[in-house]
């Protein structure tokens, strides 16, 4: 689920990195009810959610991005994908300090939060689980 990115975008990206997409459906929308129907439909093995930030729910009269509508949205998506037993990756925006945008309760709603960061000069990647409710935490790794 994309409320960043077009599908249009999305395809130039897979396409560039030459991912086989046969199994992916991809879905472009902010609205957290197109989202919560396209799973009962679709009944996936998993959903990732890119970003949060950028999903609201269109009955709630607060900002989407709002610190509510994050909570709201995340809220929502943690029920059904627990009623559904589902996998459910959500993407985050981070603030310029580096922590995560939005209400602190979005870390306390899910299991594991990793920071996926380039280095200065954008040769490596830089992996940090900073929480893990099932393992070790302060886990660094440098991906290539």
């Amino acid at each position: 689920m994309s409320g960043e990115e077009s599908l249009f975008q999305i395809k130039a990206r897979i396409d560039r990195l030459k991912i086989k997409s046969g199994g992916i459906k991809i879905l472009s929308t902010n609205d957290l009810g197109n989202i919560l129907e396209s799973v009962e439909k679709e009944n996936p093995d998993i959903i990732i959610v890119d970003s949060i930030q950028s999903i609201g729910d269109s009955n709630n009269s607060s900002l989407f991005g709002s610190i509510l509508q994050v909570k709201l949205s995340a809220q929502k998506l943690q029920f059904l994908v627990k009623q559904k037993n589902i996998p459910l990756i959500l993407t985050s925006q981070v603030t310029k300090s580096g922590i995560i945008a939005g209400p602190k309760t979005l870390e306390h709603l899910v299991d594991t939060v990793i920071y996926l960061q380039g280095d200065k000069y954008q040769t490596f990647r830089i992996l940090k689980v900073i929480k893990n409710r099932f393992g070790s935490i302060n886990v660094v790794k440098i991906l290539k």
